[in-house]
């Protein structure tokens, strides 16, 4: 074999190793991002509406 395709299959095989962990966890860490994305999306909401309002009294740009 090649040098090339020795990498390839030595980088391919190291990647599938590190997808076995991740099956033992299931599906909990799709849950993780999940709720990690909506508290995010949540706190940036309250900060619009804090900025908004700030704008508003302010008479500035939103």
């Amino acid at each position: 074999m090649s040098l090339f395709t020795e990498i390839m299959n030595a980088t391919g095989d190291g990647i599938e190793a590190s997808f076995a962990p991740i099956e033992m966890l299931g599906n909990a860490p799709n849950v993780l991002f999940v709720v990690t994305t909506f508290l995010l999306i949540v706190m940036w909401a309250f900060i619009m509406v804090k900025y908004r309002k700030e704008a508003a009294e302010n008479n500035t740009i939103e």
